[in-house]
């Protein structure tokens, strides 16, 4: 499929959209070998090769966005055992079609003799989409694939800014690109600006540390206060033992000398 028709197909689904490179990443076997895991042992000869360079014929999306999303899933194999390059390219292909169809007809088209032969054979599909959905390497490709909400819209971001610059900064003092005057009330003003304000204000580090040191004078002064209370508590203790009477003992006048009284 030619590159024209491929951007077409991912256009008419604008949630499905991502960025096609515009060069080809040229996978050959000494290529793909130098990317492969550390001593990995999957299968690199001119049959995978071939399916590789056909993923965007078998597909009808873009062949050099399956390129680059295949070599960039390879890493999966250091995470899962048992997985190799077909099964990186099945799963490539699965989950950027997901984007476009739904799971059964994704799976069709990545394994469409196993398709034809359950429908020959009058079998139910959706338990083995489904069995092949849920499986780990998909899954982990799906997530991979996910792009942040707020990468996704960085374009509207800065268009909003743009705005609320011209209605809060320059409106009833200026023109807009068009040459027409930017006219709005001090109330709609006073909004724009303060929403700019918030999406412009530089990020604040919310964790403050602060180490407190006491000072010589005021260590002493804790150290005495703390060896007077232990005498008072001491001799309270004795006087308990001794038999004082309670008043006798609240009567006890001991001062708390503290470092540098005089």
């Amino acid at each position: 499929m030619s590159t024209k028709s491929s951007n077409k197909l991912m256009d008419g689904h604008s949630d499905a959209y991502m960025l096609e490179p515009e060069e080809s990443q040229v996978i050959t076997k000494e290529r793909l070998k130098a990317i492969l895991p550390k001593g990995s042992t999957a299968s690199v000869g001119p049959k995978i090769l071939e399916l590789i360079n056909s993923m965007g014929d078998s597909t009808g999306l873009p062949q050099n966005l399956l390129e680059e999303q295949f070599l960039g899933n390879l890493h999966i194999m250091n995470k899962m055992k048992g997985i190799g390059t077909l099964d990186i390219i099945n799963a490539t292909k699965f989950c950027n079609l997901k984007r476009n169809y739904s799971n059964r007809r994704a799976w069709s088209i990545v394994f469409p003799k196993q398709y034809n032969r359950l429908v020959e054979n009058d079998q139910k599909i959706d338990n083995h989409v489904s069995m092949y959905n849920g499986r780990k390497l998909v899954q982990m490709i799906d997530e991979e694939m996910l792009i942040p909400v707020h990468l996704q819209y960085i374009p509207n971001f800065h268009s909003a800014i743009s705005e609320l610059t011209k209605i809060g900064v320059y409106a009833n003092s200026g023109e807009d690109s068009n040459g027409k005057a930017i006219v709005v009330t001090p109330m709609v003003r006073v909004q724009a600006l303060k929403e700019l304000a918030v999406l412009t204000k530089p990020p604040v580090q919310s964790k403050i540390d602060i180490t407190v040191s006491q000072g010589k004078e005021a260590e002493e002064s804790q150290r005495n206060m703390n060896e007077q209370l232990s005498k008072i508590a001491a001799h309270l203790e004795q006087s308990v033992a001794s038999g004082k009477s309670v008043e006798e003992i609240q009567a006890i006048d001991i001062d708390i000398i503290t470092s540098g009284s005089d």
